[in-house]
């Protein structure tokens, strides 16, 4: 974890907000913090960072307009995380062929190529159609949904994800599919944006029975990749549907027909 030179309590405690989902809080108090500290480039990477989560853009840009180039860090770390803030930059705008000749110049970043890299480069060779990749040679579920998007496959991933057995997920992901294209996003991912929904008692996250829900979709699209139960989400931005878990309660109350109640009013069952 990165240690501020310049005043590491203060930004400790803003690492802190940003770990419990406050922020909100945390971009105020980056603001204040690098008014004081403008020299703190590490900072600014950080604070770029959350400012693009949040949709707050033209901050974004104003950090990455004012680092000059890559060569304002002094250490491989901090040149590694420019160089991927440059890269969200490229995809969120949808300039994939920038991104894709940004990585070629910069392809000593990409020594250490993981899974993340592997499905950057799978996306922008689809887009800027490089090559076909065929689904069934692709190694993940991640990058078979990027080339070849299947519900279906959706809804096999998310089983093991300690949903309510109750839950009718089919009916949930035809609604959250209705009220996507309304929301704000968290623009989390490289390749993935995030929605929060709350429908209470809906699963459980890390063993403790949840209330909220999050979705993730593709950048380019409302295709869902994967939902899962999610705590430390009522400080978010988020949808009630819990209409659809009231609608389902009544839908379980048995009707019982006027022959019935005479039947048990006389004791003739």
């Amino acid at each position: 974890m990165y240690t501020s030179k310049f005043n590491n309590i203060e930004f400790m405690r803003i690492l802190k907000l940003i770990n419990e989902a406050k922020y909100k809080y945390a971009l105020e108090e980056f603001q204040k913090y690098l008014e004081k500290y403008p020299k703190d480039m590490e900072a600014r990477l950080y604070y770029a960072r959350i400012c693009h989560m949040m949709g707050e853009f033209s901050n974004f840009k104003k950090v990455i307009d004012s680092i000059h180039s890559i060569t304002d860090f002094s250490n491989d770390t901090d040149k590694e995380k420019y160089f991927y803030l440059i890269i969200r930059k490229y995809l969120y705008e949808g300039r994939y062929q920038e991104c894709y000749d940004y990585i070629k110049n910069n392809i000593d970043f990409f020594y250490n190529i993981g899974e993340r890299d592997l499905e950057i480069m799978t996306f922008l060779m689809q887009k800027l159609n490089i090559t076909a990749s065929k689904t069934r040679d692709l190694p993940t579920y991640f990058l078979k949904q990027i080339v070849d998007y299947n519900k279906e496959r959706l809804f096999i991933h998310i089983k093991p994800f300690s949903f309510n057995e109750d839950l009718n997920i089919r009916e949930i992901y035809k609604r959250i599919t209705e009220e996507i294209p309304n929301m704000t996003p968290y623009n989390e991912g490289f390749l993935t944006k995030s929605y929060i929904f709350k429908y209470d008692k809906c699963g459980y996250n890390r063993g403790i029975m949840v209330d909220y829900f999050k979705v993730y979709t593709l950048i380019d699209s409302n295709n869902i990749t994967t939902m899962f139960p999610y705590n430390n989400s009522s400080r978010l931005n988020y949808v009630d549907i819990n209409d659809l878990r009231y609608k389902e309660d009544k839908s379980k109350v048995k009707t019982i027909s006027q022959v019935d109640r005479f039947k048990k009013r006389y004791n003739l069952d």
